[in-house]
């Protein structure tokens, strides 16, 4: 059950719900020690018998208060109260990159994925005639770099940051990023053929393991189905790109 404007959790009186998602609720709140705004991320007491839910809240929190950037709030503290498992986070006034994309100004972009360290956007756009991929400062807007060259939609970051793939004509391909203040990009090389037609599907159709391992799916036809998982393709990279 949602909590309600005014309840307490410990010394932290909750205020309106400002998100909600899998993995719990987020409430503006106040610390009354020191009264200070703060967010609360609550895992709900029904979930609290998951065992699995629970102990992914307690990977969050310490992957959270390992973290120290400014694209990063910062955790607070974290609690149990009441049957729920809670964290106390930094409150950062703003909005999602959903709502930035809607509001244009990031305009004619789609499929937009944030770098891991947040630093960077990688998006499609067709507004040259053709979809291509680029990459450009986030927040900010005041520069962009185009990764392809010979059209690209779906890209999809590393874990590590350190490389971008996107969907090319016929084939998939890897860029060599180094990501950071600065950006800078290699070559794109094709990493192999891609033969399933995407245009039905509205969302990424493909993603990137830890392991390096790729998980394709297509639609060749109303009636069938594809899945492909592709195992080779970072030897056949380091292969063609020397990696540093």
């Amino acid at each position: 059950m949602p909590l309600s404007p005014g309840s307490r959790l410990g010394a932290y009186e909750i205020g309106p719900l400002i998100g909600s998602g899998g993995m719990g609720e987020v409430y503006a709140a106040t610390d009354t020690r020191l009264d200070r705004p703060v967010a609360i991320k609550v895992l709900p007491a029904e979930l609290a018998p998951d065992h699995g839910r629970r102990e992914r809240f307690a990977r969050e929190a310490k992957a959270i208060a390992a973290l120290n950037h400014p694209h990063i709030c910062t955790l607070y503290d974290v609690g149990h109260e009441d049957g729920a498992d809670f964290l106390v986070m930094e409150h950062l006034e703003g909005e999602s990159l959903q709502d930035r994309l809607a509001k244009g100004g990031i305009a004619a972009r789609f499929n937009a994925r944030l770098s891991p360290d947040g630093r960077w956007l990688a998006y499609a756009s067709d507004e040259a005639g053709i979809s291509q991929v680029y990459v450009q400062p986030f927040p900010a807007v005041d520069a962009r770099f185009q990764i392809s060259s010979s059209g690209g939609n779906e890209p999809a970051w590393s874990r590590d940051g350190r490389q971008l793939f996107y969907r090319g004509t016929g084939a998939m391909w890897a860029v060599s990023v180094a990501p950071g203040e600065t950006f800078e990009a290699g070559i794109a090389v094709r990493l192999f053929d891609d033969v399933y037609n995407t245009k039905a599907l509205s969302h990424h159709g493909y993603d990137v393991g830890p392991d390096g391992r790729f998980l394709v799916t297509g639609r060749e036809s109303q009636s069938t189905q594809i899945l492909t998982v592709v195992l080779n393709w970072h030897q056949e990279l380091k292969a063609r790109v020397p990696v540093h």
